[in-house]
């Protein structure tokens, strides 16, 4: 689904994503991903999500004014705006606390992370930008 960019296999490992991915789903499920992702990419085209998986040093503050007044809150967390420096629009903004995740919950999370940024669809809201902690 987001194959075909230059760099995102480097990203993936640097990441450890698909060694976690891999440790999390079993071999067999992640290689039926893989296919499957090639497949609609083959299809379709790719849907780009490099740029926007921001990893360390980078931060949301870097690219974004976020408020501290809470616009809402559910069970993962508080939703703020946040405005983008480079072109004024505005966002919501959710922070998710990863400290507590295992390392199969964490690959679990990422993996869904990588398929809400590839994801374009007018009935579906869109993830725009995502920051990993340190």
């Amino acid at each position: 689904l987001f194959d075909s960019m230059p760099g995102l296999d480097d990203i993936l490992d640097q990441t450890g994503f698909l060694d976690a991915a891999d440790d999390a789903l079993g071999n067999e499920v992640l290689d039926d991903l893989m296919q499957r992702r090639q497949s609609l990419a083959t299809s379709f085209g790719a849907i780009p999500v490099f740029c926007r998986y921001h990893l360390p040093p980078r931060t949301i503050s870097d690219d974004y004014v976020v408020s501290a007044h809470a616009l809402g809150s559910g069970m993962c967390g508080t939703v703020v705006r946040a405005t983008s420096q480079l072109t004024g629009e505005t966002f919501a903004c959710k922070h998710f606390p990863l400290t507590d995740l295992s390392a199969k919950e964490f690959a679990l999370v990422k993996a869904e992370v990588m398929v809400y940024l590839s994801l374009d669809h007018p009935y579906v809201a869109r993830l725009f930008d995502v920051y990993q902690p340190d």
